[in-house]
């Protein structure tokens, strides 16, 4: 299956509230359940700016998964990145969060210049924690209480992945 990480455009909008409003994305997310339609309309609106970007993997010609990239503007928190990704279920076990992942890291080290990646996922989120793991990322935290999850608060654990050394 081929897939293909482009920027996201407006007429993403309806792809990404659908999939953002699966019960098995909003239990795994922060965001807020069932987002609206005109929530990713004005998100996608303005896509790069205030140093958040999304992006859409692209398989099968349908959006397969969503990459958000932010990019703290504050002076001392600018040389790191933090991110959030969501794949479609019906299409998970196909490398689509594994090219993602390839994204994430080439675009917060290669192009915005970051030196650090930061993370948060809940603890019992295993999938994402093993894929995380995959690319490098290690686990530095654990915010216990941290997010409302179902109703209780839920710990969340935190990664990192600092840049790789070029000599």
């Amino acid at each position: 299956m081929a897939i293909v990480i482009r920027s996201a455009e407006s007429s993403d909008a309806e792809a990404f509230q659908r999939l953002s409003s699966l019960p098995q994305i909003q239990e795994n997310t922060l965001g807020m359940p069932y987002p609206s339609l005109e929530h990713w309309q004005k998100h996608l609106a303005g896509n790069g700016i205030d140093g958040c970007w999304h992006f859409t993997a692209m398989a099968e010609d349908q959006v397969a998964g969503i990459l958000t990239i932010e990019n703290p503007q504050h002076p001392r928190l600018r040389h790191k990145t933090t991110f959030g990704l969501f794949v479609d279920p019906a299409l998970a076990g196909k490398s689509i969060g594994s090219a993602l992942m390839e994204f994430c890291l080439s675009y917060s080290f290669d192009w915005l210049a970051a030196r650090k990646i930061e993370l948060e996922v809940f603890p019992d989120n295993e999938a994402a924690i093993a894929l995380y793991k995959k690319f490098g990322f290690e686990p530095e935290g654990l915010r216990k209480a941290s997010a409302l999850r179902k109703g209780q608060f839920a710990d969340v654990l935190l990664m990192g992945l600092s840049a790789p050394i070029v000599d």
